[in-house]
């Protein structure tokens, strides 16, 4: 058992141009960075390298082709389906240009194709939630190759290898401090290598968190709206993603727009729900800095999930929360009991406070696909007034709505007035 540790392609509309493929973007990316950082003789970080004044150009004229991806793509879904079934990207001739050597410590280096893989799969996840797409960094390739041998060599040693550790490196510690990381499935006793993809699932999903199950650190991470860059290695299986520290990189400013992460969210894969993960949210309330997040919004706050066809309430359990640095700092998390397959539900999380001392209400709709890409029914006119957003919805790069009715926010005033009364006697009395 795998373990982790914290049709035509798709098509995306560039803004201001011509659609394209993520596939294609995917590969240009990996491409593009590839040029940008391909080592010098005098090593990989040269001054001989290209300038850094000419990268930041190159990465900025690059980026203004970021586009925005369509939140559902049936299509890309149902290729992964068919792809790991067929082992079509978990194969050596796929995955590796030059093949790892456990006995002798070589780590290996992937071709250009895992790598975009790999990119295009997270990317297609963050679509999932409207978070922009990250880029690919290939200054820290081996690193994360030399990490992921770490873990292979040493049967998953997790993120502080030990110096004594075979085949270590400093770079390959660096790399196991700073990224998620996967175990291998095996069989006998072999391990077997894996599609790009099936890991960024694997750690989306997050079911088999060996830290713990509830805070979904590898996810948070995945779903992080400030994230900017993406390296991957792999050695026989053992998968590392880089999600922090890309100090040599310049730095990118976050396109965020959304104002909150939720898992499972609008329609959503049935890859992504397998071994039934805990659903989990958080609150994006400042889009300037990952850190300013941080807050305890959940102490008041009540999870509610009602099947839309007839109104029926599912169970919550399991309640988690914590303001921990993995990713966004404020998470929240539950399990839902008797959820299933192609069946719209309403989720609404209320009395959230808010860092303005306000108390808030969220609330989004689910339907886990597993019929063959159809999307969750539209709303009816009257959901739509009933629900209708404080707001225009936003269109890049997907729907986040607001669903806040007149109702509950008189409902919310008053009890944010009772809160407010209850926090000056708490202050009167410690005085």
């Amino acid at each position: 058992m795998q373990v982790s540790r914290s049709a035509s392609p798709p098509r995306a509309r560039q803004l201001g141009g011509p659609r394209v493929s993520l596939e294609l973007w995917a590969a240009a990316s990996v491409h593009v960075m590839g040029l940008l950082h391909r080592p010098s003789p005098a090593g990989p970080l040269s001054d001989k390298a290209l300038p850094m004044g000419s990268r930041i150009i190159v990465t900025a004229a690059f980026t203004i082709a970021v586009f925005s991806l369509p939140a559902w793509a049936a299509s890309f879904w149902q290729e992964v389906a068919r792809s790991r079934a067929t082992k079509t990207h978990a194969s050596a001739h796929f995955l590796y240009a030059a093949r790892p050597n456990l006995s002798t410590c070589v780590a290996g280096t992937l071709t250009q194709q895992a790598k975009a893989r790999a990119l295009q799969g997270m990317n297609r996840i963050r679509a999932l939630h409207g978070l922009a797409p990250v880029r690919y960094s290939s200054l820290y390739d081996r690193s994360v190759q030399e990490a992921a041998l770490l873990q292979a060599a040493n049967g998953y040693p997790g993120h502080h290898p030990s110096s004594r550790a075979r085949c270590y490196t400093t770079a390959g510690a660096e790399g196991s401090r700073t990224s998620n990381l996967s175990g291998a499935a095996k069989r006998g006793q072999t391990f077997l290598d894996s599609d790009p993809v099936h890991k960024m699932i694997r750690w989306t999903n997050d079911a088999f968190n060996r830290a713990l199950v509830t805070a979904a650190g590898h996810r948070r991470w995945i779903l992080d709206p400030f994230t900017t860059y993406l390296s991957y290695g792999q050695v026989y299986g053992h998968a590392v993603q880089k999600t922090f520290d890309f100090d040599h990189e310049p730095v990118l400013t976050p396109f965020v727009t959304v104002d909150y992460v939720a898992f499972p969210y609008e329609t959503y894969p049935a890859a992504l729900m397998e071994d039934d993960p805990p659903w989990s949210f958080s609150v994006i309330e400042d889009k300037t800095k990952r850190g300013n997040n941080k807050h305890a919004y959940f102490q008041l706050a009540t999870v509610t999930v009602t099947r839309m066809a007839d109104g029926a309430r599912l169970p919550v359990r399991n309640v988690y929360m914590d303001t921990k640095g993995y990713g966004i700092p404020n998470f929240l998390s539950w399990q839902v009991a008797g959820w299933e397959y192609d069946t719209p539900y309403h989720v609404t999380i209320r009395n959230v406070a808010m860092q303005t001392r306000q108390l808030r209400s969220y609330s989004y709709r689910v339907s886990i696909d597993r019929a063959g890409g159809q999307a969750a029914p539209a709303r009816t006119a009257q959901e739509r007034v009933r629900v209708k957003p404080e707001r225009e919805a936003l269109t890049f790069p997907a729907r986040q709505q607001q669903v806040i009715t007149r109702d509950e926010r008189e409902r919310e005033a008053r009890a944010a007035a009772r809160a407010a009364k209850r926090f000056r006697e708490q202050e009167q009395a410690a005085r």
